[in-house]
């Protein structure tokens, strides 16, 4: 059975009371004004509030809900936020932007009056002109998730201001941009009639301006200087959706022959699937994303690289060591190599477990510096802790 860090502080004042009771027959002379004292302390320990932490995801809450075409992304990165907090006895409340990077913004003074110890942020649509500013100025410590505070963006805080931007965590988007084109690469070989004709590529991007999508976009590049066979047809933003790549994506294949179509997530990849299907070209076309989603068994991509839909519940452990004073210094921004290939050998584990939506099965404790044997956070990790 599992026994959370939750648990274990739970027992801790229970101790002292035991304690307190063995030595109170030899302190009945003890001033009355010291029992009292120990007393509060007891009586404190057990009243204590749990950390609280407040998340703004940029998505929606439900994967069902009839406006989220970005995929199930988000929400799971809710549900194994919701599963860490459990197993680390934080109190965790969420806002949902929708997609809606104005209605992010908005959520400034309602943060705040949560009166959270710790606010986790993803940098998504120039939050720090708000958001980042407002929680700095009122002296509420801040932690990016996914997409940290560029040069920039730091350069707009104060001294003061930046004391309160704690940690990060972030997965190597260049890296996953890099490692989809190439798989997509050993895949085709093995699929179709290798030729001397050059490979046709459609590149399916979430936005212009979100550091994810500028950095998966810059892995891509970086691995198409590696090859001279590959012609780029189109490179274009779909805005992370599945609608807005269908009707793109059915679009060029109605004008060019495309072999290839590289997407920057999974939503946009289904919905290129789907424009294969309808449009039904004589080629082979082979398609890759990123995250891992596995809401739409009727449009399958060939390929994706996923992992960091957990780095929400993982940013959890970290503000939980930060604040307990475990985490080394060097360790408060962190890049996790976390993006592994649906090819991996427990990748069909993980998402098995993850379609059956009990996030509960994982022992999150296990990543903390609090642990007697701590791990290294990796989904292969994350799957053995699973019960």
């Amino acid at each position: 059975m599992k026994l959370a860090i939750r648990d274990i502080a739970i027992f801790a004042p229970v101790a002292k009371l035991i304690e307190l009771g063995g030595v109170l027959e030899c302190c009945v002379n003890w001033p009355a004004r010291i029992l009292f004292a120990c007393i509060v302390l007891i009586t404190s320990e057990l009243n204590a509030a749990p950390l609280k932490v407040v998340f703004v995801s940029p998505g929606h809450e439900k994967v069902t809900s009839q406006h989220n075409t970005t995929g199930e992304f988000w929400p799971n990165v809710s549900a194994f936020m919701r599963a860490a907090a459990n197993d680390l006895n934080l109190k965790l409340v969420t806002f949902y932007a929708e997609r809606n990077h104005i209605l992010m913004k908005s959520y400034l003074n309602d943060i705040i009056a949560e009166q959270p110890d710790y606010v986790i942020l993803v940098n998504e649509k120039n939050v720090v002109d708000s958001l980042v500013l407002g929680l700095t100025r009122a002296q509420i410590p801040v932690f990016m998730l996914l997409n940290k505070l560029s040069e920039h963006e730091l350069s707009q805080l104060t001294k003061a201001e930046r004391s309160y931007y704690i940690g990060s965590v972030t997965p190597n988007n260049d890296d996953a941009g890099y490692r989809l084109l190439n798989s997509l690469l050993d895949s085709y070989s093995k699929h179709a009639q290798a030729d001397d004709k050059p490979l046709n590529l459609l590149a399916l991007h979430g936005d212009y301006t979100t550091p994810a999508s500028i950095e998966r976009a810059a892995g891509l590049n970086a691995a198409l200087k590696n090859y001279k066979n590959i012609n780029l047809v189109d490179s274009t933003s779909a805005e992370w959706s599945k609608h807005t790549a269908f009707n793109k994506v059915r679009g060029i294949l109605n004008k060019v022959r495309v072999d290839l179509i590289w997407a920057a997530n999974d939503a946009m990849a289904f919905g290129a699937k789907q424009a294969v299907q309808i449009v039904k070209p004589q080629n082979t076309v082979l398609i890759g994303g990123i995250n891992w989603d596995t809401d739409d068994a009727h449009y399958p991509v060939d390929i994706s690289y996923g992992g960091h839909v957990t780095l929400g519940a993982y940013a959890l452990v970290m503000v939980y060591d930060m604040h307990n004073k475990q985490l080394p210094l060097e360790s408060f921004h962190q890049q996790a190599a976390i993006f592994e290939s649906s090819l991996a050998c427990h990748s069909n584990t993980f998402k098995q477990q993850v379609r059956e939506r009990r996030f509960e099965r994982y022992d999150f404790t296990q990543f903390s510096y609090g642990h007697a044997a701590r791990r290294e956070f990796t989904i292969a990790n994350l799957v053995a802790t699973a019960h």
